[in-house]
C-alpha cells in the first residue's frame, strides 16, 4: 500500500496499522498494489488520524461493505491495532456540525464517545467497538418516522401490510406473525447475505448471545424488512434489529 499527498513518516506508517486492524476485525485485506491518494497534495498530512479513513477505503472499494456507505455514514474515532475504536475529543462539535449540514447521516463513533454523541438529538449516533457497527438504542417508531418522515396514518397502513405479508407466509403453518416463529421457522424465513451474516456473528460472539436472543434478533429484522415489502432482510435491516440487543441489553436478558 503506498500513500501519496505529502504524507509524514508517522502517516506513512499507516500501511501496518490499517493492515493490522483491517484484519483483526474480521475483513480481508487484498492482495494487491493499493494507492492511497490524501487530498489535497499541497498540504502536509501528520498523524494516525487518517487510518480509520484509509481503512474504512479500502474495505469499501474491495466490495466488502456496501459501497454507499459514504452517503450514509460518518465516522469518527481513533483505529487501534487490533481493530477497536478508541474515544476521541471534540464529539461534540462534530454531531452540532452534521445536525446543521448532514442530519439525514449516521454518526458513527467509538464506544466512549456513545453519550457525547447522543446529547444532540437531532443526529442518529451510532456506537462502534471497532469497524463493525454497534448500534444505539431508540425508539422504534421514532426511528422509523425520523428517517422516512412518514404520518402516523402511513406508518399504521404499514403495520397492517407487514401483517397481511405475515399471514400469507405463514398460511401453511401454524403460526401468522413472525415473533411466533419457532428455531425452525427462523431458519427458514430469516436468511441473511454474506455480509449480514458476518455482522450478526461479530456482535453474537462479542456480547456472547444465547440462540434465544440470536433468534429474537431474526425476527425483528425479519419484521423490519415486511415494513419495506422487502423480500430479503437487508443488512440495514439486521442493523436496526441488532441495535435494540446490543445497547439495552438489561431488557434482553436471555
Amino acid at each position: 500500500m503506498d500513500l501519496v499527498g505529502l504524507a509524514s513518516q508517522a502517516t506513512r506508517e499507516a500501511r501496518e496499522r490499517v493492515r493490522s486492524a483491517v484484519k483483526n476485525s474480521g475483513f480481508n485485506f487484498p492482495n494487491r498494489k493499493i494507492i492511497v491518494n490524501l487530498a489535497p497534495a499541497d498540504i502536509k498530512k501528520e498523524g494516525s488520524h487518517f487510518d480509520l479513513a484509509i481503512a474504512l477505503g479500502i474495505i469499501i472499494a474491495s466490495g466488502q461493505i456496501e459501497s454507499d456507505m459514504p452517503d450514509k455514514c460518518f465516522w469518527a474515532g481513533e483505529l487501534s491495532l487490533d481493530g477497536s475504536l478508541r474515544g476521541v475529543p471534540g464529539i461534540l462539535p462534530m454531531a452540532l456540525e452534521l445536525m446543521k449540514t448532514s442530519s439525514d447521516k449516521y454518526f458513527i463513533v467509538p464506544e466512549a464517545n456513545r453519550q457525547e454523541a447522543g446529547l444532540v438529538s437531532e443526529v442518529r449516533s451510532l456506537a462502534a467497538w471497532n469497524l463493525q457497527v454497534e448500534l444505539s438504542r431508540v425508539n422504534f417508531e421514532q426511528l422509523r418516522d425520523r428517517e422516512s418522515g412518514e404520518s402516523s396514518a402511513v406508518m399504521r397502513e404499514k403495520v397492517t401490510l407487514a401483517r397481511e405479508i405475515q399471514k400469507k407466509r405463514f398460511a401453511r403453518y401454524r403460526i401468522s406473525l413472525n415473533s411466533q416463529m419457532r428455531p425452525a421457522d427462523v431458519k427458514k424465513f430469516c436468511k441473511l447475505d454474506e455480509e449480514s451474516e458476518r455482522l450478526l456473528k461479530n456482535v453474537f460472539d462479542r456480547l456472547q448471545m444465547s440462540a434465544r436472543a440470536h433468534d429474537r434478533i431474526l425476527k425483528v429484522a425479519r419484521t423490519i424488512a415486511d415494513l419495506e415489502q422487502s423480500e430479503n432482510i437487508k443488512i440495514q435491516n439486521l442493523a436496526e434489529a441488532l441495535q435494540y440487543r446490543s445497547l439495552d441489553r438489561k431488557y434482553w436478558r436471555s
